[in-house]
C-alpha cells in the first residue's frame, strides 16, 4: 500500500510536465524516509507533499527523559541548534534539488523521527535562493540560502530531551551543507576560492523544572557552564568539540574557541601564515583558547589555566623550607603537576586521581597543561612521565584514608598536600560527602611532616548577574567550603 503511495507520488510529479525539477531519493533506512525525499520543486514557484501516512499516527510516543531517566511524553521544551555558514558554493545554494538532498540525508541523523511533511520553495528568479523546511515527529529542520552572498543558515529543532549529540551533528551539517566553492573562471580547478566559515549556538528550549519529575536545573550539564558560556554564544568566531565524552565518573567536554572580544579569526589565520606580520612573529599571542568542563562545569582554560594553577601551588611551595614529597589529590590535567615540578627540591610527587581515561584525554588534547619540555631538572616531555612523579588511578580520599588514618605511618609523610579536586557541590552526591568525612580530614593531617602545608582553592563569594538559584548555589559551595575550613582547623588543634 505504501509502496504503492510513494510511486503514484512520482508518477504524478511527472505528470506535471517539464515546469518542475523532481527529485526522488530513495535512499532511506525505510519507506518513510524514502516517501519523504519524493520532493517537488517548481523553478519559479512552490510544491507542496503533505505526506501524513496513517500509520505515523498509529504510532505510540517516544519516550522522552529528564536528567532523573524518568519517562516525560509530554515535556514542553526541547533543544535547538543554529548553524550559520558563509562561503557556500553558488550551485549548491541555488538548487533546491541539493538542499533537500542534503535535509533528507540529516533527517536519518534521528532514527526515532518520522518525517511528517515538508516544504520547498524556490525563489532564484527573485535574486534570493531556496527556503526549505521539514516538519518530522521529533521536530524540525528549517533552511534558508541566499546564493549570491555565500551564505546558507540551517536550523534545526528536537522536541523533548531527546538527546541531541552536538558533535555528530555538526560533523554532518558542515559535510552535507558547507560546500566550498570552486573557481568560477576555471571550470576544471579543484581549488576553492575561500574555505567556509561556520557559527553556531545551542539552546535550550521551553521549561523542564516542575514539568520533569525530578528534574534538577543544575544535574544537567547544559544548564551550567558549558551550556550557558560556550554553547549558546553564537558569536563565537571559533567553536570547535575537540572531545565530548563520558567516562567512567563524569562527562568531559574539551571546546576550542575564538572569542571576538579578545581574539579574532583573521588574527589567528595570520599568526599561521609565514608573511612577516606581528601575528605571525608572535602566533602563541593568538592561539585559540582551550576549556574543559567536567559534567558541565569549566575546570581550566588555557588562557586562565597558569593563573589558577600558579597560585594553587607556589605559595604553599614556597611557604615551606624544603618541600621534596608532595602529594596532589585530583589534578587530572597535569597543570598543578607542572606547576609544582618547576621547583628543584622536590625529589617524589605522587599524584592520586581517580579517572584515568580524564587523564589520557588531557594528554591528547591539552599537552600544553602538562608539558615539561622546558623545565630544568625534568627527564620527560610529559610531566606524567617525569622520572619523579607517580600516579596512582584511585580515590584519592580512599587512598589518604587508608594510608595515613591510622597515624602510624610516619616514613612516607609529604611536606605539601596540594587538593585540585572537584569543587564542593551539593549537586554532585559524590562531591558534597567528601568534604564532610572527618576520617579524611584526619588523614591528611597525618599524612603532613611536622612543617607540612595543605593548600586548597577556595573563591570568595560575589554577586552574580544570573538567576537567584544560582547565586544561592554559590552561596551552599561558599558556606560548604568554609565548614570545611573550620573542620580541619578544629581537627588539627584536637590532634595536636
Amino acid at each position: 500500500m505504501r509502496r504503492s503511495l510513494a510511486k503514484a507520488l512520482l508518477w504524478r510529479a511527472f505528470a506535471m510536465g517539464n515546469a518542475l525539477t523532481m527529485i526522488a531519493l530513495l535512499f532511506g533506512k525505510n519507506l518513510d524516509v524514502a516517501i519523504f525525499t519524493a520532493m517537488v520543486h517548481f523553478d519559479g514557484g512552490e510544491s507542496k507533499l503533505n505526506i501524513i501516512d496513517s500509520s505515523v499516527s498509529e504510532q505510540p510516543p517516544i519516550k522522552q527523559h529528564g536528567n532523573d531517566n524518568k519517562d516525560a511524553p509530554s515535556l514542553p521544551s526541547g533543544q535547538q541548534l543554529l548553524v550559520d555558514i558563509k562561503n557556500v558554493d553558488y550551485q549548491f545554494l541555488s538548487s533546491g534539488v541539493q538542499i533537500a538532498k542534503a535535509m533528507a540525508y540529516l533527517l536519518e541523523e534521528f532514527p526515532d523521527a518520522r518525517p511528517l511533511s515538508s516544504h520547498c520553495h524556490s525563489l532564484v528568479h527573485v535574486g534570493e535562493g531556496v527556503s526549505c523546511f521539514v516538519l518530522s515527529s521529533d521536530g524540525h529542520i528549517s533552511v534558508r540560502s541566499w546564493p549570491a552572498e555565500g551564505v546558507i543558515i540551517v536550523d534545526l529543532f528536537i522536541r523533548g530531551a531527546s538527546t541531541l549529540s552536538i558533535p555528530v551533528l555538526l560533523l554532518a551539517i558542515k559535510r552535507l551543507f558547507a560546500i566550498a566553492s570552486l573557481d568560477s573562471e576555471d571550470e576544471c580547478s579543484d581549488v576553492h576560492l575561500a574555505e567556509p566559515k561556520i557559527l553556531w549556538s545551542h539552546k535550550l528550549r521551553g521549561f523542564r523544572e516542575g514539568f520533569s519529575p525530578g528534574y534538577r536545573r543544575y544535574g544537567n550539564p547544559l544548564e551550567t557552564d558549558v551550556g550557558l558560556d560556550t554553547l549558546r554564544m553564537h558569536y563565537l568566531d571559533k567553536k570547535e568539540v575537540l572531545t565530548s565524552r563520558t567516562t567512567k565518573f563524569q562527562h568531559v567536554d574539551i571546546y576550542e574557541v575564538i572569542n571576538p572580544r579578545v581574539n579574532s579569526l583573521a588574527w589567528y589565520e595570520r599568526s599561521l601564515s609565514d608573511n612577516g606580520s606581528y601575528e605571525s612573529i608572535h602566533p602563541e599571542m593568538y592561539r585559540p583558547d582551550r576549556v574543559l568542563y567536567l559534567d558541565g562545569v569549566q575546570q581550566s582554560s588555557l588562557y586562565g589555566d597558569a593563573a589558577y594553577h600558579e597560585a594553587l601551588v607556589h605559595p604553599s611551595m614556597i611557604a615551606h623550607p624544603n618541600p621534596q614529597r608532595v602529594a596532589i589529590i585530583g589534578g587530572g590535567e597535569g597543570a598543578t603537576l607542572r606547576e609544582v615540578l618547576k621547583h628543584n627540591t622536590v625529589k617524589k610527587v605522587v599524584m592520586i586521581e581517580i579517572d584515568e581515561e580524564l587523564v589520557a584525554l588531557c594528554r591528547e588534547y591539552l599537552p600544553e597543561w602538562s608539558n615539561c619540555a622546558d623545565l630544568v631538572g625534568s627527564d620527560a616531555t610529559s610531566c606524567f612521565d617525569d622520572s619523579r612523579v607517580t600516579v596512582s588511578f584511585e580515590d584519592a580520599f580512599a587512598w589518604f584514608v587508608k594510608n595515613f588514618g591510622s597515624g602510624k605511618n610516619r616514613r612516607e609523610q609529604f611536606d605539601i598536600i596540594i587538593m585540585d579536586a572537584l569543587d564542593p557541590d551539593h549537586y554532585v552526591e559524590i562531591v558534597g560527602a567528601l568534604y564532610n568525612n572527618d576520617q579524611f580530614v584526619h588523614s591528611l593531617y597525618h599524612g603532613l611532616t611536622e612543617e607540612g602545608v595543605v593548600s586548597f582553592w577556595c573563591y570568595s563569594y560575589r554577586q552574580s548577574f544570573r538567576t537567584p538559584s544560582f547565586k544561592i548555589k554559590r552561596f551552599r559551595i561558599h558556606s560548604l567550603w568554609f565548614r570545611w575550613v573550620r573542620q580541619v582547623k578544629v581537627t588539627i588543634q584536637a590532634l595536636r
